[in-house]
């Protein structure tokens, strides 16, 4: 879990602030209760993703992942990178963005990995990160603000190094035989 260090309260001072806590807690916040300047536990927002079990986590993301990739890689062989990947993945991405950020953008770099794998499968060439986040973003739209976008999009490019996305730029891939190409 991220801390966020202008979340941290004593446990006494929780104690007298419950009832206002919750209502925070309810409206989106976490907070990080401590004993002794050590963080003993938190209060977090029933929607919060609490998964410490990296088997089960993949087993929940991992069917999303691969078949949002092979749709989408479907899509882009017949009409270019145009739109996006969906707003399930999306919403699923935003909420892991909101919860624990190192756990969202491994999941973007395994989407990348999946995409790449599929996109192969249809003889198409990977995206440019570029490419990839300019679709990956359309989907965010449907659950963060565009300024979280932005430092999403800054913590993966720092964090993830994206093997099966191309460093340099690719041409506009075709959709099908007469197709219109989308731009890039």
């Amino acid at each position: 879990m991220e801390i966020d260090t202008t979340r941290l309260i004593g446990v006494t001072q929780a104690r007298q602030q419950f009832s206002s806590l919750l209502d925070e807690t309810e409206s989106g916040k976490t907070f990080h209760l401590m004993r002794e300047n050590v963080i003993v536990s938190h209060l977090v927002p029933a929607r919060t993703l609490v998964v410490s079990n990296f088997g089960v986590e993949g087993t929940l993301l991992g069917p999303l992942i691969h078949q949002t990739a092979s749709r989408f890689a479907q899509e882009i062989s017949e009409r270019g990178y145009c739109g996006g990947p969906g707003d399930d993945l999306g919403r699923v991405l935003a909420w892991l963005w909101d919860c624990d950020r190192g756990k969202a953008v491994r999941w973007v770099g395994e989407f990348g990995l999946e995409l790449g794998r599929a996109l192969a499968l249809q003889r198409c060439a990977p995206p440019t990160f570029d490419q990839f986040w300019a679709a990956l973003s359309t989907s965010l739209q449907a659950a963060l603000s565009d300024a979280a976008i932005d430092d999403f999009e800054a913590y993966a490019r720092e964090a993830v190094e994206f093997p099966a996305l191309q460093s340099g730029p690719i041409g506009d891939v075709e959709g099908p035989a007469g197709g219109e190409k989308c731009p890039s």
